[in-house]
């Protein structure tokens, strides 16, 4: 029985694939040796049938061949799922030529034609797998337009293997996929569903659920018809974009069940300002009172923007007297407040940072001050005349409205230095530092 002739052009490069010297009667091989390799040729085929047996009990396997491939699948599996069923074919033939090359075998002690005969069976082109097409170019002038293509034992194994291989791999890859994917699928469509239904209890609407819904049924129905156009990122992309959409409605939630507390915490948070801002002013004051050339400080606004018309306190009176409504609404302004709220605490805070560093400075060459004297009164230059003349310079200068940083800074430094060169040069016998 003959193979589809589609598979011809797999053949015409094998019909001449034969053990060189084995050809009919060409040439005559132990017993033992032609024994061997009927034995390993039906093992081999013995194999193949369980292979394909499997093969064909594999529920990945039978989805791909009984429905419609996508493109993508298509493209990638199709040729080869429509090649599967020769599988079967070639095993038949292979297995009609060792079933005769045993019973040949088994008559006894080989001798003669059936010697010449299994020799043939099993090294020679013994098996019909289709008929070829002599192109004209190539044919004799008695030669007719087709020709057998037969092929030995050796040649069908190698055929089928390469066969078998895309199928054996396409079938793994989609396996893979669908065991890959479809548990993200199932889970995920489990979650979407609580975080809807929470939406819906919630009385809001988040885009991002509806997009991850929208990617869930996209990549339910890609798997399904095309698998090969889908691959595992796509499962961590999904994912990624349902853990956003979680932590999305969480935030709702969470904003839902503050509502009340943030709307209480407004007069807490309008007191905060007050003093901050207050906070800030002061030291603008003291510094440009304390402080000659104080460099770029920072103007604080008036009270307005806190107590003033259209103020937040204003506004946090609006929000109080406007309770009915969505929720979202009453959120979305509360967080609209709170919104303006921190940006007036950044401004105050900044502003008092920088309007206090003058003093700071101030505060750490005083501090400074006072650890040279210390050090002087231990090393014994506390009533040297240079140090003291520097020492109430400096005092002065860090004790008087306005201070100049610039020259307290200078006397200070001067003073240290003038305190370590002492140290490294003692002036009085037995006094260390």
């Amino acid at each position: 029985m003959a193979g589809p002739a589609s598979s011809g052009q797999d053949f015409d490069r094998r019909q001449d694939d034969r053990q060189p010297g084995i050809e009919g009667k060409s040439a005559t091989l132990e017993p033992r040796d032609i024994h061997h390799l009927l034995e390993r040729y039906k093992a081999a085929a013995s194999l193949i049938r369980a292979n394909l047996g499997e093969l064909d009990a594999q529920p990945t396997y039978v989805q791909l061949t009984t429905g419609t491939l996508g493109s993508e699948t298509g493209a990638r599996l199709g040729e080869a799922m429509r090649r599967a069923p020769e599988l079967w074919n070639w095993l038949m033939l292979l297995q009609a030529v060792l079933d005769e090359a045993s019973e040949l075998m088994a008559q006894g002690r080989l001798n003669g034609e059936r010697r010449d005969r299994v020799q043939f069976l099993l090294y020679g082109p013994s098996i019909l797998v289709g008929v070829g097409s002599t192109p004209f170019g190539h044919r004799d002038l008695v030669g007719r337009p087709h020709h057998e293509l037969r092929v030995t034992v050796a040649a069908l194994i190698d055929q089928m293997r390469e066969t078998y291989e895309p199928i054996r791999n396409g079938v793994a890859e989609v396996e893979r996929i669908w065991r890959e994917l479809l548990p993200r699928i199932e889970s995920g469509a489990a979650t979407i569903l609580r975080l809807q239904n929470q939406l819906t209890e919630l009385g809001a609407r988040e885009p991002l659920v509806d997009e991850v819904a929208e990617r869930l049924d996209e990549l339910r129905s890609t798997i399904a018809l095309d698998p090969l156009a889908v691959s595992v990122e796509d499962g961590v992309l999904f994912d990624a974009t349902l853990e956003r959409s979680v932590a999305k409605v969480t935030e709702l939630r969470r904003g839902h069940d503050r509502l009340d507390e943030d709307l209480a915490g407004v007069e807490t948070k309008l007191a905060e300002l007050r003093v901050m801002r207050a906070r800030a002013a002061a030291a603008l004051s003291e510094t440009e009172v304390k402080i000659r050339n104080p460099g770029s400080l920072i103007q604080v606004p008036t009270t307005d923007p806190i107590d003033g018309s259209g103020g937040l306190a204003e506004r946090a009176d609006r929000l109080r007297s406007h309770g009915w409504g969505p929720w979202t609404e009453r959120r979305q302004r509360i967080d609209d407040w709170l919104a303006i709220a921190e940006r007036y605490h950044q401004q105050f805070d900044r502003a008092d940072r920088i309007n206090r560093t003058p003093l700071a400075r101030r505060a750490e060459l005083r501090g400074l001050l006072d650890a040279y004297k210390a050090k002087a009164a231990v090393v014994g230059r506390i009533e040297d005349e240079h140090f003291i003349r520097l020492a109430d310079e400096a005092h002065n200068e860090l004790h008087t409205a306005p201070t100049d940083l610039a020259r307290a800074a200078t006397l200070v430094a001067d003073l240290g230095a003038s305190l370590r060169n002492s140290v490294s040069t003692p002036t009085k016998p037995g006094v260390s530092s």
